[in-house]
């Protein structure tokens, strides 16, 4: 629907722009946390179902949408 492409454009750029490259767990316990920063397993880009930021990205600046 082309009434919605500049929404979906920027709703993916937002995305694709989103700083979680890594995440921070706990793997400690209650009494003694143990916080540990690790590479994110599921970015949001990867959730949207994308292979790579890049490809997010590359729908950004294409006219698929």
């Amino acid at each position: 629907m082309p009434e919605h492409a500049e929404r979906a454009k920027a709703d993916l750029q937002a995305l694709a722009a989103q700083d979680d490259e890594f995440a921070t767990v706990d793997r400690g316990t209650e009494d003694a946390p143990d916080l540990q920063v690790i590479p994110n397993p599921l970015p949001a880009w990867k959730r949207a179902g994308f292979a790579s930021r890049d490809e997010a990205l590359e729908v950004v600046g294409s006219s698929r949408i």
